[in-house]
């Protein structure tokens, strides 16, 4: 009943409420009331009760996309703090507090062999062992038409090699989709998008977020930016696993097989 007491004692002091009607329409005694608001407080509740205060901070400041494991993340990083994920999460839940979950999709591409200009080279082999070893693009929402000849060019000329996936085949290019799933989910929740400037504006915004400040639990609570940083400034980079996929692992386990019938 403690979130019931907190809520009379500020409904009394902000509203003046009754304390007599409010404990009677939440079936509480009044002695019980004035028994909790007069006893001393714990350390530890205390501390959970400026802790609550953060957490609301950060479910408004980013519109509601953390969860109590990113929550955690972002709190410990931003003010030096300890706290363990399942402290986060309890607070979250008697707040009734909770990210946006992402729906699942059903791929809705149509295939055209014609589209497919390059070989997949790739097969979902994402982990690289240094930066600028492999890079993974996508196209969203908007078609240029005739582009593919001049970003074919401009591959050619910084000496780099096409690798494509099919159509319809998500996993194919798993990275790049799953960024475009995060951006379309997020981004909505932190800006507020009402044309096509608000659009461009929240892009730029959202990139530099992911890039500099959105930690990952994947790479120890650390920015991409981080990471790339510490990957070009080291010789051997740390390594920092692919989570397992059993789609990708099955796919890699059909093509192995057929490698070994041929």
């Amino acid at each position: 009943n403690e979130a019931k007491y907190l809520a009379i004692k500020e409904l009394h002091k902000e509203k003046e409420y009754s304390i007599h009607w409010m404990c009677k329409r939440l079936g509480l005694k009044r002695s019980a009331y004035y028994k909790c608001l007069n006893r001393p407080i714990p350390e530890n509740e205390q501390e959970d009760m400026k802790l609550s205060e953060t957490v609301m901070d950060y479910y408004q400041k980013y519109g509601g996309i953390l969860g109590y494991r990113r929550m955690c993340i972002f709190i410990n990083r931003d003010h030096n703090k300890h706290y363990n994920a399942k402290r986060i999460h309890r607070i979250m839940k008697i707040m009734d507090i909770h990210s946006s979950i992402r729906r699942k999709r059903t791929c809705c591409t149509v295939t055209n062999k014609t589209d497919q200009t390059a070989e997949n080279i790739l097969h979902r082999e994402f982990e690289a062992s240094k930066p600028n070893e492999k890079w993974t693009t996508d196209v969203t929402e908007f078609k240029v038409p005739h582009s593919t000849p001049s970003f074919q060019n401009k591959l050619k000329e910084q000496r780099m090699v096409q690798s494509m996936s099919r159509v319809a085949c998500c996993l194919d290019n798993g990275p790049t989709e799953g960024l475009w799933g995060i951006i379309k989910t997020e981004m909505d929740k932190m800006y507020e998008i009402h044309n096509k400037e608000d659009l461009i504006e929240a892009i730029r915004k959202y990139i530099e977020f992911y890039n500099d400040y959105r930690y990952q639990s994947r790479f120890d609570s650390k920015t991409p930016m981080e990471v790339r940083k510490e990957a070009i400034d080291k010789e051997k980079p740390k390594h920092y696993p692919i989570a397992f996929n059993p789609k990708i692992a099955k796919y890699k386990e059909t093509l192995k097989n057929k490698a070994q019938s041929a």
